[in-house]
């Protein structure tokens, strides 16, 4: 089996791709399939969702937006001053499975416009919603990203990514305590 091998900073880190994992995303990939989708975990047998999206345009797909999502290749928008939404949700599954969660994708719907429905009733964690839990998390991620270069100066990677899981738990507690509507997890 050929592997895939990423060199950064003369850290060479072999991908795992047995079971042709790549091959079978690339052909999903290939199929055009709109609607609604939602990253989530399960805390508790209730689910808590990351991330819920939408894919509508030709030639766009469910796995597409899966795969962006997984790698966030560009890390910041609004010229600097925001993390990409690629980039949140990816930092956010690596976060989550640091921290021993099994991270999960789902299809929601095959209706696009419903997005808006499930992210009032789900509140995930890494968008607009009414949860003060969530805006925490996302306060402490555009923060580093503004200030990173001063962040360099005092603090190391490690310890920033200490920081975003700190905050990354303590928004999950917070949110397992607030009313809301949780699907259990049928794991």
């Amino acid at each position: 089996m050929a592997h895939v091998i990423y060199r950064a900073g003369n850290r060479p880190v072999e991908i795992d791709m047995s079971g042709f994992w790549l091959f079978n995303a690339k052909k999903e990939q290939l199929r055009y399939e709109k609607g609604v989708y939602g990253w989530y975990i399960c805390e508790d047998n209730k689910k808590i969702y990351i991330y819920i999206g939408k894919s509508q345009a030709a030639f766009s797909s469910i796995a597409s937006r899966f795969l962006g999502e997984l790698c966030g290749p560009q890390v910041t928008t609004n010229k600097g001053k925001s993390a990409d939404t690629d980039f949140r949700v990816s930092l956010t599954i690596a976060l989550l499975t640091s921290m021993g969660y099994d991270v999960y994708f789902e299809h929601l719907s095959f209706k696009p416009e419903d997005e808006g429905d499930f992210i009032r009733k789900y509140k995930p964690i890494l968008q607009n919603s009414k949860s003060k839990a969530c805006n925490e998390f996302r306060e402490v991620l555009d923060e580093y990203l503004r200030c990173r270069e001063d962040y360099a100066e005092i603090y190391s990677i490690d310890q920033v990514f200490d920081l975003f899981r700190f905050t990354l738990k303590s928004t999950i507690e917070k949110l397992l305590k607030e009313d809301g509507d949780r699907e259990d997890c049928d794991e």
